[in-house]
This record gives C-alpha cells, sequence and structure tokens, in this order.
C-alpha cells in the first residue's frame, strides 16, 4: 500500500452538487489543483441557495482548524460568511 503525498496550497471553496436548475454547494477544504468536482479533504459545511430562507451552515470550529494550518479562503466564501455569519 503506497501512501500518496500531496504538495500544494489547501484552499476552503464551494464544490458543486444537485442537478439541473438546482445547484447544491458542499464547502470543503481542498488542493488548489483539485477540479470543481473533485477530490476533497474535509467537507466544512453546505449551501442550499434554493431554500426560501438561504440554508448556510458551517462548522466554525473546523474552519478555525484549516486556517491555522494554512488555508487559504477563497474570496466568494469570504463574502458569503460575512454576509450570513457575521450580520
Amino acid at each position: 500500500m503506497s501512501i500518496i503525498s500531496r504538495t500544494g496550497q489547501k484552499v476552503i471553496r464551494f464544490r458543486s452538487r444537485g442537478k439541473k436548475y438546482y445547484p447544491l454547494y458542499d464547502i470543503v477544504v481542498t488542493y488548489s489543483s483539485n477540479r470543481n468536482r473533485g477530490s476533497f479533504i474535509e467537507k466544512l459545511g453546505f449551501f442550499n441557495p434554493n431554500s426560501v430562507n438561504r440554508i448556510f451552515f458551517l462548522n466554525t470550529y473546523r474552519l478555525g482548524f484549516w486556517v491555522t494550518r494554512g488555508a487559504l479562503v477563497n474570496n466568494t466564501m469570504k463574502r458569503y460568511i460575512i454576509k450570513f455569519l457575521l450580520v
């Protein structure tokens, strides 16, 4: 069994899922080189823009953990964190 060591910058961003005309997004920690629907390290929460009261769930404890470990937060994620959590 081989252990694959990844190098590169870790980022916190949205990962798209759902179906046509009904998008859902997971908030994940992943490597910057991974694709939008690619693999991820850890799921931190989700965002459902389709409901009447846009549902935004984020594990802030794990967010802080990854930020202290050097993960960068995507600009879109920063905007949504300010909009939904700091209001």
